[in-house]
């Protein structure tokens, strides 16, 4: 145990002499045998009586999901109670060696990652429930290290135990973790934890078949997986960055950004949403572009080049992975892009400014060639034939484009030869 405390670099009290001196014993401790049953007892004998004081009703004392929870009363003084809590002010060592216990767990020890996973649950929903942002945070990649061992045994306990709901129940409330009330460097703490640890339970209960695993229930869990990332997407991610953001039309063109770090850290978490869902992302364009709209139209946006830089490759990722349904929403499209071009085209006059929205400047002339092929090659319906919409789109394509120009020269370089993908 002492050993393990000082062998994390990122706690406070752990310098490099005695890290170096906790990993030589920690090495040579296991090399004599017996570590797994050294575990155990940890686990029993120290981490578990720990928290036996915040007992969680959503589980049973097997470490299984209850179908029958007795409700917890309205209030509860224990709550405001950190005596309950003896992991976060005696025992501030407990998460460190819950990392380290984990960290142990390879490809090859599914048995032993079963046996002691009741034994790790209540730790780690403890950690995510609790009020504080940094254990909340501990709890999250606690439970990210937890999934990626699941995930290279090929277990299925997370299927069997049914916590799959429970440990989502958890999490989603950190993603409420929003400004004003939570501070922006706060928010960011917890989501930069929070979605990714999210979506790898998904992946790990949905995503991880064995070989005996039927070709119906792989295709019922695919449906499942997306159903859940379109929920995060639309529920999360899409309504948290209208939420910090301000804007009194839905055109976005007085849009604002007071907290560009999240605005763009939510972006980014859009971008990858939407290619994992791929050709799903179809379903939801109406939600997502005039987040992208909003985005990229505000006249302010080249004060956050990064934000700018997301934007644009998240416009890329929607028409990639949803490239039939594009042509109906090509307008709206166009309208972002165009307007970004001229804010970006203006600011770059100045040469000091130019320089941070080079890359900006690329990436959009990326975008509209890319968007231009799209619309050159439509994508067939059903029965292999062209939709007559989608023929129109092809064939007044040029000419559309040709229109924009002619209302703004400037936009000659942006809707004009094609560049290198």
């Amino acid at each position: 145990m002492a050993m393990v405390t000082f062998a994390t670099k990122q706690d406070p009290w752990t310098t490099d002499d005695t890290m170096g001196t906790a990993s030589s014993h920690l090495r040579v401790a296991g090399q004599k045998g017996g570590l797994w049953a050294t575990i155990e007892a940890i686990l029993k004998e120290k981490i578990r009586p720990l928290f036996t004081k915040q007992r969680n009703p959503k589980i049973t004392s097997e470490g299984r999901k209850n179908f029958h929870p007795v409700p917890l009363a309205r209030f509860d003084g224990s709550v405001l109670d950190d005596s309950t809590r003896p992991w976060k002010n005696t025992a501030i060592y407990t998460t460190s060696v819950l990392s380290w216990i984990i960290s142990q767990y390879t490809a090859t020890d599914k048995m032993h990652l079963e046996s002691h996973f009741p034994l790790l649950v209540p730790a780690i929903l403890s950690l995510i429930d609790d009020s504080n942002i940094s254990f909340k945070a501990q709890g999250c990649q606690l439970l990210t290290q937890l999934l990626k061992s699941i995930r290279e045994s090929g277990s299925d306990i997370l299927i069997r135990t049914n916590l799959i709901s429970v440990f989502e129940e958890a999490i989603t409330p950190c993603l409420l973790s929003l400004p004003t009330i939570t501070p922006e460097a706060d928010s960011l703490k917890i989501l930069r934890v929070a979605y990714p640890v999210l979506i790898d339970l998904l992946e790990a209960a949905y995503k991880t078949p064995s070989l005996r695993t039927p070709q119906s229930q792989i295709k019922k869990d695919k449906e499942s997986f997306n159903t859940s990332l379109a929920k995060i997407l639309r529920s999360n991610l899409i309504s948290s960055f209208n939420h910090i953001s301000s804007s009194s039309s839905i055109s976005g063109s007085n849009a604002s950004f007071p907290h560009p770090l999240l605005s763009t850290f939510l972006m980014t978490r859009i971008c990858a949403v939407l290619n994992k869902l791929g050709i799903e992302t179809t379903k939801y364009l109406q939600d997502i572009i005039p987040v992208l709209q909003m985005t990229l139209s505000n006249p302010f946006g080249t004060s956050d080049p990064a934000l700018l830089s997301v934007a644009v490759s998240t416009t890329r990722a929607v028409i990639l992975n949803a490239h039939p349904r594009i042509w109906k929403w090509r307008g709206e499209l166009l309208a972002a892009l165009c307007a970004c071009w001229l804010h970006v085209s203006e600011e770059s006059k100045d040469k000091e400014k130019g320089k941070a929205l080079v890359g900006v400047s690329k990436q959009l002339r990326i975008t509209v060639s890319l968007l231009k092929c799209t619309l050159q090659n439509p994508a067939a319906v059903s029965n292999g034939a062209l939709d007559a919409d989608q023929v129109y789109a092809k064939e007044h394509m040029d000419a559309e484009l040709k229109e924009l120009v002619d209302a703004d020269p400037q936009l000659e370089q942006l809707l004009g030869p094609a560049v290198t993908l």
